[in-house]
Protein backbone atom coordinates (compact mmCIF):
# COMPACT_ATOMS: atom_id res chain seq x y z
CA UNK A 1 0.00 0.00 0.00
CA UNK A 2 1.39 3.39 -1.00
CA UNK A 3 1.65 6.29 1.47
CA UNK A 4 -1.00 8.17 -0.49
CA UNK A 5 -3.37 5.23 -0.21
CA UNK A 6 -2.68 4.93 3.52
CA UNK A 7 -3.45 8.61 4.06
CA UNK A 8 -6.67 8.23 2.13
CA UNK A 9 -7.69 5.30 4.30
CA UNK A 10 -6.90 7.19 7.53
CA UNK A 11 -8.87 10.24 6.38
CA UNK A 12 -11.84 8.02 5.72
CA UNK A 13 -11.48 5.88 8.86
CA UNK A 14 -10.17 8.45 11.34
CA UNK A 15 -13.05 7.72 13.70
CA UNK A 16 -11.83 4.13 14.02
CA UNK A 17 -8.38 5.36 15.04
CA UNK A 18 -9.77 7.84 17.56
CA UNK A 19 -12.05 5.23 19.12
CA UNK A 20 -9.16 2.77 19.48
CA UNK A 21 -7.01 5.39 21.21
CA UNK A 22 -9.82 6.45 23.55
CA UNK A 23 -10.61 2.85 24.51
CA UNK A 24 -6.93 2.17 25.22
CA UNK A 25 -6.63 5.35 27.33
CA UNK A 26 -9.74 4.54 29.36
CA UNK A 27 -8.55 1.00 30.01
CA UNK A 28 -5.09 2.19 31.09
CA UNK A 29 -6.53 4.88 33.35
CA UNK A 30 -8.92 2.42 34.99
CA UNK A 31 -6.17 -0.13 35.56
CA UNK A 32 -3.80 2.48 36.99
CA UNK A 33 -6.35 4.12 39.29
CA UNK A 34 -7.57 0.81 40.72
CA UNK A 35 -4.10 -0.70 41.21
CA UNK A 36 -2.61 -0.73 44.71
CA UNK A 37 0.01 2.05 45.01
CA UNK A 38 3.55 0.85 45.70
CA UNK A 39 6.30 3.00 47.19
CA UNK A 40 10.06 2.73 46.74
CA UNK A 41 12.71 3.84 49.23
CA UNK A 42 16.47 3.69 48.73
CA UNK A 43 19.52 3.59 50.95
CA UNK A 44 23.03 4.03 49.57
CA UNK A 45 26.20 2.39 50.89
CA UNK A 46 29.92 2.74 50.32
CA UNK A 47 31.89 -0.49 49.97
CA UNK A 48 35.28 0.17 51.53
CA UNK A 49 38.50 -1.78 51.96
CA UNK A 50 38.85 -2.33 55.67
CA UNK A 51 41.92 -2.48 57.87
CA UNK A 52 44.31 -0.56 55.60
CA UNK A 53 47.19 1.12 57.39
CA UNK A 54 47.58 4.13 55.19
CA UNK A 55 45.81 6.25 52.61
CA UNK A 56 48.07 4.78 49.91
CA UNK A 57 47.17 1.22 50.87
CA UNK A 58 43.50 2.19 50.99
CA UNK A 59 43.69 3.54 47.43
CA UNK A 60 45.21 0.24 46.26
CA UNK A 61 42.77 -1.90 48.22
CA UNK A 62 39.80 -0.03 46.79
CA UNK A 63 40.36 -2.07 43.64
CA UNK A 64 39.20 -5.11 45.60
CA UNK A 65 35.76 -3.74 46.57
CA UNK A 66 35.12 -2.77 42.96
CA UNK A 67 35.75 -6.36 41.92
CA UNK A 68 33.63 -7.77 44.75
CA UNK A 69 30.80 -5.26 44.79
CA UNK A 70 28.65 -7.29 42.40
CA UNK A 71 28.76 -10.39 44.59
CA UNK A 72 28.08 -8.27 47.68
CA UNK A 73 25.08 -6.76 45.88
CA UNK A 74 23.74 -10.26 45.19
CA UNK A 75 24.31 -11.14 48.84
CA UNK A 76 21.82 -8.44 49.87
CA UNK A 77 18.91 -10.45 48.46
CA UNK A 78 19.81 -13.76 50.10
CA UNK A 79 18.23 -15.30 53.22
CA UNK A 80 21.54 -14.73 55.02
CA UNK A 81 20.74 -11.00 55.00
CA UNK A 82 16.97 -10.91 54.66
CA UNK A 83 15.91 -13.50 57.25
CA UNK A 84 17.37 -11.42 60.11
CA UNK A 85 15.67 -8.33 58.64
CA UNK A 86 12.30 -10.10 58.67
CA UNK A 87 12.82 -11.15 62.28
CA UNK A 88 14.09 -7.76 63.40
CA UNK A 89 11.17 -5.81 61.89
CA UNK A 90 8.55 -8.48 62.56
CA UNK A 91 7.46 -8.60 58.93
CA UNK A 92 4.61 -10.88 57.86
CA UNK A 93 6.62 -12.50 55.08
CA UNK A 94 9.62 -14.74 54.62
CA UNK A 95 13.09 -13.67 53.56
CA UNK A 96 12.47 -15.32 50.20
CA UNK A 97 9.30 -13.29 49.71
CA UNK A 98 11.06 -10.11 50.81
CA UNK A 99 13.75 -10.69 48.19
CA UNK A 100 11.19 -9.95 45.46
CA UNK A 101 10.80 -6.46 46.93
CA UNK A 102 14.52 -5.69 47.15
CA UNK A 103 16.62 -4.40 44.26
CA UNK A 104 20.34 -3.71 44.59
CA UNK A 105 22.26 -1.75 41.97
CA UNK A 106 25.98 -1.04 41.83
CA UNK A 107 27.12 2.22 40.27
CA UNK A 108 29.59 1.50 37.43
CA UNK A 109 33.26 2.23 38.20
CA UNK A 110 32.47 3.21 41.79
CA UNK A 111 32.23 1.48 45.16
CA UNK A 112 28.66 2.66 45.74
CA UNK A 113 25.63 0.39 46.04
CA UNK A 114 21.98 1.41 46.22
CA UNK A 115 19.45 -0.77 48.01
CA UNK A 116 15.88 -0.05 46.92
CA UNK A 117 12.85 -1.61 48.60
CA UNK A 118 9.31 -1.42 47.22
CA UNK A 119 6.26 -1.92 49.44
CA UNK A 120 2.62 -0.88 49.66
CA UNK A 121 3.50 0.95 52.91
CA UNK A 122 5.98 3.82 52.37
CA UNK A 123 7.21 3.73 55.98
CA UNK A 124 7.88 -0.01 55.76
CA UNK A 125 9.79 0.46 52.50
CA UNK A 126 12.14 2.96 54.18
CA UNK A 127 12.63 0.86 57.31
CA UNK A 128 13.37 -2.30 55.34
CA UNK A 129 15.86 -0.51 53.07
CA UNK A 130 17.83 0.74 56.07
CA UNK A 131 17.59 -2.62 57.83
CA UNK A 132 18.93 -4.46 54.76
CA UNK A 133 21.91 -2.10 54.66
CA UNK A 134 22.58 -2.55 58.37
CA UNK A 135 22.45 -6.34 58.09
CA UNK A 136 24.61 -6.28 54.96
CA UNK A 137 27.24 -4.37 56.94
CA UNK A 138 27.27 -7.23 59.45
CA UNK A 139 27.28 -10.11 56.96
CA UNK A 140 29.78 -8.91 54.36
CA UNK A 141 32.81 -8.77 56.70
CA UNK A 142 31.90 -12.27 57.89
CA UNK A 143 31.79 -13.87 54.44
CA UNK A 144 34.70 -11.99 52.88
CA UNK A 145 38.22 -13.37 53.54
CA UNK A 146 39.92 -11.55 56.41
CA UNK A 147 43.26 -9.80 56.05
CA UNK A 148 46.50 -11.24 57.42
CA UNK A 149 46.04 -9.45 60.73
CA UNK A 150 42.51 -10.80 61.09
CA UNK A 151 40.77 -7.50 60.34
CA UNK A 152 37.94 -7.37 57.78
CA UNK A 153 39.01 -6.93 54.17
CA UNK A 154 35.67 -5.32 53.25
CA UNK A 155 33.35 -3.06 55.18
CA UNK A 156 29.97 -1.53 54.36
CA UNK A 157 29.45 2.11 55.31
CA UNK A 158 26.08 3.85 55.01
CA UNK A 159 26.31 6.83 52.67
CA UNK A 160 22.66 7.88 52.93
CA UNK A 161 19.66 6.47 54.76
CA UNK A 162 16.26 5.94 53.16
CA UNK A 163 13.62 8.63 53.29
CA UNK A 164 9.94 7.74 53.56
CA UNK A 165 8.53 8.27 50.04
CA UNK A 166 5.58 10.63 49.68
CA UNK A 167 4.54 9.59 46.17
CA UNK A 168 4.06 6.08 44.78
CA UNK A 169 6.59 4.66 42.35
CA UNK A 170 3.87 2.61 40.69
CA UNK A 171 1.54 2.63 38.99
CA UNK A 172 2.93 5.41 36.79
CA UNK A 173 -0.27 6.95 35.40
CA UNK A 174 1.48 9.23 32.90
CA UNK A 175 3.65 6.45 31.50
CA UNK A 176 0.74 4.02 31.31
CA UNK A 177 -1.39 6.56 29.44
CA UNK A 178 1.42 7.30 27.01
CA UNK A 179 1.94 3.60 26.25
CA UNK A 180 -1.81 3.09 25.92
CA UNK A 181 -2.07 5.98 23.45
CA UNK A 182 0.67 4.49 21.27
CA UNK A 183 -0.87 1.01 21.42
CA UNK A 184 -4.33 2.37 20.68
CA UNK A 185 -2.99 4.33 17.73
CA UNK A 186 -1.28 1.27 16.26
CA UNK A 187 -4.39 -0.88 16.69
CA UNK A 188 -6.61 1.84 15.25
CA UNK A 189 -4.43 2.28 12.19
CA UNK A 190 -4.25 -1.48 11.64
CA UNK A 191 -8.05 -1.82 11.82
CA UNK A 192 -8.52 1.17 9.53
CA UNK A 193 -6.15 -0.28 6.94
CA UNK A 194 -7.87 -3.66 7.02
CA UNK A 195 -11.26 -2.08 6.54
CA UNK A 196 -10.00 0.33 3.90
CA UNK A 197 -12.01 3.18 2.33
CA UNK A 198 -14.50 0.72 0.94
CA UNK A 199 -14.11 -2.32 3.18
CA UNK A 200 -11.60 -5.14 3.49
CA UNK A 201 -12.31 -6.56 0.06
CA UNK A 202 -11.36 -3.28 -1.61
CA UNK A 203 -8.06 -3.06 0.27
CA UNK A 204 -7.06 -6.61 -0.55
CA UNK A 205 -7.90 -6.14 -4.23
CA UNK A 206 -5.99 -2.85 -4.50
CA UNK A 207 -2.94 -4.20 -2.63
Amino acid sequence: MSPQHLLAVLRRRWVTVVVAVVVALVAAAAASLTATPRYSASSEVFVAAGGSASAGELAQLNIFPQERIRSDAELATTPLVLDPVVEQLGLDRTGEQLATQVEVTASPDTVLMTVTVTDTDPAVAARVADAVVEELAVVVPQVEPAQADGSPSISIVTASTASTPTAPSSPDLVLNLALAAVLGLLVGVAVAVLRGPGGRRTILEES
